[in-house]
This record gives C-alpha cells, sequence and structure tokens, in this order.
C-alpha cells in the first residue's frame, strides 16, 4: 500500500500546512521551519513508527544464534537488525492466536529458550516515504506539525491542539488496525475449527475488554501514545450527574472539565437569581423584572449625580474660605 507523499520535504511541508506556513524546499538553514527539520525529522520518524506495529514497517526475519550463551536465565540469545524500532509480542509461526514465544530483550540482543533460528516479527526503520501508509501520513504530519508547532509559530496554545489531533488520528489508526486483524483472525479460526458465530475466545476477549475498561484502562488504544500521568487520566463516575452519566463508567478529563463547566453555570446562574430576588426583583415575570432593573439603573444614575454635586459644593465652599483667609491677611491702603 503506497501513501501519498514521496519525499521527507513533502512530507513537513504537510505538517508546514497545518502550521499555515509557507513550504520548504529543502532541509537546509534557509529558514526557521527548515532547520527544525533537517535537526529533528528522522528523530520524529523513527519515534513515530516505533509507538505502533505498522503494517508497512513490519518485517519478518530468522535471528540465527549467537556462540556465547547468556550468563543465565536463557538458553540461546540472538542479535537484533540494526533497524529493529518496536518488538510486538512474538508468538510461533507469527500468528497472532498461535503460542506465545517467551523473550526479553536486553541491550541490541533477545533472549530466549526459543531454538534458533528464532523467528523474529518488528517494526524496522522506514526511511522511503513513498512506503508509509495514507493513515501514518496522516497522523505522522500531525505529529511532526505539534513537535515544530512552538519552535515555529512561538504559539503553546496552537501547539496543544496539534497534539490533541495527533492522538485522535492515532488512534483512529490503530483501532482500524486492530479490527481489521480480529476480521482475519476469526475468519482463519472458524475455517480451521469449522465453527460459526461469536467464538470462545472472542467472548474471553470481549470480556477482558470491558474489564480493562472498568479499571480505567481503554481496550481500543493502541497502547503506545506517550502520555504524561497516566494515573487518575480516567475516573469512576460514583453517582449520576448533570452530564447523563451513570455510576459506573469512566470519564476522561475533557469530561471531567465538561461537567464542571455545567457545574459552574448552574451556580452562577443560580447566584444570580438569588441576588436579583434580596434587591427585590421578581424574576418569574419578565415586564415586571424589566422595569425593576431599570429603576435600578436610574436610581444608580442619581445616586451618582448626587455625590457629584455635593463633592463639588464642598470643594466650592473650601475654595471660598481659602479665598477670604487669603484676603484677609492682606492690609488695605497701605
Amino acid at each position: 500500500m503506497s501513501g501519498t507523499v514521496n519525499t521527507a520535504v513533502e512530507m513537513a511541508n504537510l505538517a508546514l500546512a497545518h502550521l499555515k506556513e509557507a513550504p520548504i524546499r529543502d532541509f537546509d538553514f534557509s529558514s526557521v521551519a527548515s532547520r527544525w527539520f533537517r535537526n529533528h525529522y528522522a528523530a520524529h520518524r523513527d519515534a513515530y513508527l516505533a509507538m505502533h506495529d505498522w503494517d508497512f514497517a513490519i518485517e519478518l526475519v530468522n535471528l540465527p544464534a549467537e556462540t556465547e550463551k547468556p550468563p543465565f536465565r536463557w538458553a540461546y540469545q540472538y542479535k537484533l537488525p540494526a533497524d529493529t524500532l518496536r518488538i510486538p509480542q512474538q508468538s510461533v509461526g507469527g500468528s497472532p492466536g498461535g503460542t506465545i514465544i517467551p523473550f526479553e530483550v536486553v541491550g541490541q540482543r533477545i533472549m530466549s529458550d526459543h531454538p534458533p533460528p528464532f523467528p523474529l516479527r518488528h517494526v524496522h526503520r522506514v526511511v522511503r516515504e513513498a512506503e508509509f501508509a495514507p493513515l501514518f501520513v496522516n497522523g505522522f504530519a500531525l505529529f511532526l506539525a505539534a513537535g515544530c508547532a512552538h519552535s515555529i509559530t512561538g504559539k503553546n496554545s496552537r501547539a496543544e491542539a496539534l497534539r490533541q489531533a495527533a492522538r485522535e488520528a492515532f488512534d483512529q489508526a490503530g483501532t482500524y488496525a486492530r479490527r481489521r486483524n480480529n476480521d482475519s483472525t476469526r475468519g482463519s479460526l472458524e475455517r480451521v475449527a469449522g465453527l460459526s458465530g461469536r467464538l470462545p475466545a472472542e467472548r474471553s476477549v470481549r470480556r477482558s475488554a470491558r474489564g480493562a475498561s472498568g479499571r480505567g484502562l481503554d481496550p481500543d488504544r493502541p497502547g503506545a501514545w506517550p502520555r504524561q500521568c497516566p494515573r487518575g487520566a480516567v475516573r469512576p463516575v460514583v453517582r449520576r450527574n448533570q452530564t447523563g452519566l451513570r455510576r459506573g463508567r469512566a470519564v476522561n478529563e475533557d469530561q471531567m472539565r465538561e461537567i464542571a463547566r455545567e457545574g459552574g453555570k448552574e451556580g452562577g446562574r443560580e447566584a444570580s437569581q438569588e441576588v436579583l430576588k434580596a434587591l427585590g426583583v421578581d424574576i418569574e415575570n419578565t415586564i415586571e423584572a424589566q422595569k425593576d432593573m431599570h429603576f435600578l439603573r436610574d436610581l444608580r444614575k442619581g445616586t451618582s449625580s448626587v455625590k457629584g454635586k455635593v463633592i463639588n459644593t464642598v470643594v466650592g465652599a473650601l475654595a471660598l474660605a481659602g479665598l477670604y483667609k487669603l484676603l484677609s491677611g492682606i492690609r488695605w491702603g497701605a
């Protein structure tokens, strides 16, 4: 599956389009944007590739065992390929429903009891942008834009909005991949076992997903997106609230902010009504309430004018007293 870009510069210009910045021609030193991509593009590409089992980046290799044995625990050790970015769960034959192969990554080597060769399924570095899948291109452009937004535009708010958009694009790509893999796994199991309808394994997976969501985990997330403060990011709702969420459901931080915002609006509205009632305003009758508000406005203006007249009178009296004192001190007829 080919993507929608052919070069790294085209990929960078997609990111700049999200920032509404002018495109660049090369990764050189001609502008702030070109310098940023010259220094950070490769690192961001590898980081985004390592976040998920992208289909176009999956590679299957058989690793030969090294002559040197691990000091303890494992029977064999295998040297990892130099371009390995991510090692997902390994299984016999690479099948999603196959027997899991226990292993441990130590430095640049895999330790395992599996006899050689070791069937490695890994995500490797892809340097040709023409091989990027469309969903990867969409999410990676937002990921790049979020990374360079502050350096190029100087706006933290824009960077945060792009980070949120990048998370949503990443989750969308991961959800699509999992659904496709689940469909293919289910079809292969049905062909082998001759089953139809819902499989027992599927029921167990759904039960585990429900259990994960009850513990505050999201079973639809790819599990690779780096987020700060994973603890407390999702909180259970203890009682029914104004948004209609029922007991036992989980809400994220955005939903908690929305609940607080709605509660603040309701509290402010009730406080305003209490103040108007204390002033004698009939809030139940719209016409009478408008008349009362006009009266209060006229009263405020009248009070202000009276205060102004009093101040002017006092100032005039003080001025006359000072003038009299000054004139009384002058001797006439000198």
